[in-house]
């Protein structure tokens, strides 16, 4: 009796741990109505910094993208104010 008890505690199935929640990674590109809601302005404003060169952004197709790091760089001022001539 004793061997069975052993063999059935034996192939219970032993609890699960939870799944450790990892961060979600940064995106590499943004739009611009994603930047003007991480920056907490409207899109219009985004777009106008883009167009003067305070914001630098990529043209793919007829989206306006905007690197993560640099938005994060422009949030915190740590972006460099050079302006597009």
């Amino acid at each position: 009796m004793d061997d069975t008890v052993a063999k059935v505690l034996s192939m219970r199935k032993k609890p699960q741990q939870p799944p450790v929640a990892t961060p979600a990674p940064e995106p590499l590109l943004v739009s611009l109505s994603e930047a003007g809601r991480l920056l907490g302005v409207k899109i219009y404003s985004v777009r106008r910094l883009a167009r003067k060169g305070v914001l630098p952004h990529r043209v793919i197709g007829n989206r306006w993208l905007i690197h993560f790091q640099t938005l994060k760089a422009f949030a915190n001022g740590t972006l460099s104010a050079k302006r597009a001539s």
